[in-house]
């Protein structure tokens, strides 16, 4: 019996880190104040039977708490500052509604991208009302969100690393079948950002 108890009391330790996937996840980014990263965004929508593709490069910002820009080589960018949402596509500047009462489509990015970026996936699973899965490989950690909606979001998928704990890939499912995937490469915390990270 003894000798059964110390076999189960050894095997604890490398049971719980397996068990807590969110917490190690959290405490690798908890002291990055800045990120920055080169972004690649592919976007695919659905028309009818059809589908058309786009492809835009640029740059991720992020700032905590939760000021986060993706800029663009084209000059678009979404810029998610101060609470408020800013946004550029083709030569248009617009301010997006931000409301946590109606879960408006951006502020439900708002607060994808900044407690992803900041590694708190469990905040973006509660601030999304969303249920989430979590998985690990030998190299990455996989985190699913889903929600129950009608039109909007109703899945987004975040990849990191493993050893780092940076965000890899970000993919967003709509309700119509629309699907967004950014992909993060080179990804630099703690770092000043340009002086124009959040300029518009």
């Amino acid at each position: 019996m003894r000798r059964i108890t110390l076999l189960l009391l050894c095997a604890i330790p490398l049971l719980l880190p397996a068990q807590n996937i969110e917490g190690r996840l959290k405490h690798l980014n908890e002291h990055n104040g800045t990120y920055a990263a080169l972004l690649s965004e592919t976007r695919t929508i659905k028309k009818g039977k059809q589908q058309s593709e786009t492809v835009r490069k640029g740059h991720l910002y992020y700032r905590m708490p939760d000021d986060t820009a993706l800029r663009f080589d084209n000059g678009d960018y979404s810029i998610f500052l101060d609470g408020k949402c800013y946004g550029r596509e083709t030569g248009k500047t617009q301010r997006y509604a931000v409301s946590e009462k109606n879960k408006t489509r951006h502020y439900l990015l708002r607060q994808l991208w900044s407690c992803a970026l900041r590694g708190d996936v469990k905040a973006a699973a509660k601030d999304l009302d969303g249920k989430l899965q979590s998985k690990e490989s030998t190299t990455r950690f996989l985190f699913t969100i889903t929600r129950k909606a009608d039109q909007g979001l109703v899945s987004a998928q975040l990849v990191y690393d493993k050893v780092e704990g940076t965000l890899l890939i970000v993919k967003l499912t709509e309700a119509n079948g629309d699907l967004t995937v950014y992909e993060l490469s080179d990804g630099v915390p703690r770092q000043v950002l340009p002086e124009d990270a959040f300029a518009m």
